[in-house]
């Protein structure tokens, strides 16, 4: 069920350059969301079109929500100069979540960019409720500076590889690159992956070639983050064309078509 609810921002952590992590009192939200799961949020000031964010957290015993927001644009810069105590309106918790494959004992989670955020939620889930569970982490970004939520991942992973496109701080290159290697070593039972889209299309194909489960959360722009101005859509096999936001965000990796136009 979905709440409109007002925000108290509680804390703001810088993660790394220009990624920070928010916290909400939100207790609506907070006892209902899923990991996987979105929020749509007021960002004031220049611009009136709430922005879609995936949960990172959500703690129904204190009524706190958290996700992780880039600074880029009019919109995250307006958030971003939100003071601590300022309320927020807030749509939420839309979408569907991730879910465990039954038989699933080793699951690497892909994460790039803010996309890591869903993907903590999840493993923190897991760790709470499936302790056998063992996680593997793979965190990509452009340099050391912008790789975010390595300390948190490690709370529950195994272990946490990261990659770099220009070899500052761990594997150089692309973290699928990395992802293809580790496999070329080791194994996995499943993967979940949450970022840009080149990067979960190429997670996809890695997962096919060695017929492994794989889930992605979609990203794309949305308006109104339940559906209603077909703003948000992805080609799915056997379906057509869904809306990202209801339908979604988290597929079947193998059900969606990857096209050029949207990479």
């Amino acid at each position: 069920m979905k709440h409109l609810a007002q925000g108290i921002i509680t804390r703001r952590t810088e993660l790394s350059e220009s990624y920070f992590l928010l916290e909400l009192e939100c207790q609506e939200i907070a006892r209902e969301a899923l990991p996987g799961q979105f929020i749509m949020l007021e960002c004031k000031g220049e611009t009136f079109l709430k922005r879609p964010m995936g949960l990172s957290s959500a703690d129904p015993e204190k009524g706190v929500i958290s996700f992780i927001y880039h600074v880029t644009g009019k919109g995250t810069r307006s958030l971003h100069s939100q003071l601590i105590g300022e309320t927020i309106e807030v749509i939420g918790p839309l979408g569907n979540s991730f879910w465990k494959e039954k038989n699933a004992r080793t699951i690497g989670l892909v994460a790039g960019g803010t996309g890591i955020g869903p993907l903590l939620m999840f493993g923190n889930w897991a760790l709470k409720n499936s302790p056998e569970t063992e996680i593997i982490g793979f965190i990509g970004a452009k340099n050391a500076k912008m790789i975010c939520g390595e300390k948190e991942m490690k709370r529950f992973a195994k272990e946490v590889y990261c990659a770099t496109n220009d070899g500052s701080f761990g594997y150089k290159g692309f973290v699928t690159d990395l992802l293809t290697e580790f496999l070329s070593k080791n194994s996995l039972e499943s993967i979940i992956a949450c970022g840009p889209t080149q990067m979960m299309k190429k997670t996809a194909e890695i997962a096919s070639e060695r017929n492994l489960q794989c889930q992605v959360s979609l990203e794309e722009h949305m308006a109104c983050g339940f559906g209603a101005c077909i703003g948000c859509i992805a080609e799915i096999k056997g379906q057509g064309y869904s809306m990202i936001c209801a339908k979604g965000p988290v597929f079947d990796a193998s059900e969606v078509v990857w096209k050029e136009s949207n990479l």
